[in-house]
């Protein structure tokens, strides 16, 4: 029998740990907590925004946009339209987030990816038609200063005046130190996996976290 790692709050390397455990020792496939994960994503959207109907993803090239790509598929099952923009292009997606953003494509939902978008958009989403942005783009493991088209995207985002639903972590937050790391996403909610972060728990997080879930995705 595998004992059981029982804390309500985790640190970022705890949490790797757990999802580790998860996956060697219960032998829960990595893709099935990617699609719990992605599924709490929806449900939480469909629960808190039950009216909007035109939704923009951007994803990053990880198991975060992994998440994003998920949740896509099942807020569009749920008849939203859904926008998705991507980091990186969809050849250079691998694991488990390359299938789910396959089953996206089939679907037809065709990426756009963010350098094209940040520059057509002439830096301002205002105008665009969207009700609400997923902020999908990067995980609990993001250390050092933002950067690049990372920081210029959730400057993007931010600056759109629509609610923010973040996968996991809010990008560019530390979730050990609950400190940004330069560009930070400001969520209305937070939707984090298995366990609530240290760092949410700081005052420095709030303005960032928003409202928090702690969304149940199976690991032990």
């Amino acid at each position: 029998m595998i004992k059981k790692i029982r804390t309500l709050s985790v640190s970022v390397k705890q949490m790797r740990e757990l999802d580790r455990r998860a996956i060697e020792d219960y032998g829960i496939p990595s893709i099935v907590l990617m699609d719990n994960a992605g599924r709490v994503v929806s449900e939480t959207v469909i629960k808190y925004f039950p009216r909007v109907k035109n939704i923009a993803i951007f994803c990053g090239s990880g198991n975060n946009g992994g998440d994003g790509f998920v949740a896509g598929r099942y807020l569009f099952n749920k008849d939203r339209k859904v926008s998705l923009f991507l980091i990186k292009k969809p050849s250079e997606i691998t694991g488990d987030p390359a299938i789910n953003l396959k089953i996206l494509q089939k679907l037809g939902i065709t990426p756009l990816t963010l350098n094209t978008f940040v520059s057509l958009s002439a830096g301002s989403m205002k105008g665009l038609p969207y009700d609400l942005l997923i902020d999908a783009l990067l995980g609990t493991g993001t250390k050092g200063e933002i950067k690049g088209i990372y920081a210029d995207t959730i400057s993007l985002i931010n600056s759109a005046g629509k609610p923010v639903v973040a996968v996991d972590v809010p990008s560019g937050l530390d979730a050990d130190t609950g400190k940004p790391l330069g560009s930070c996403i400001k969520a209305k909610i937070t939707v984090t996996m298995a366990r609530m972060k240290k760092g949410f728990l700081k005052k420095t997080a709030r303005k960032y976290t928003g409202k928090i879930i702690v969304a149940d995705i199976g690991i032990p």
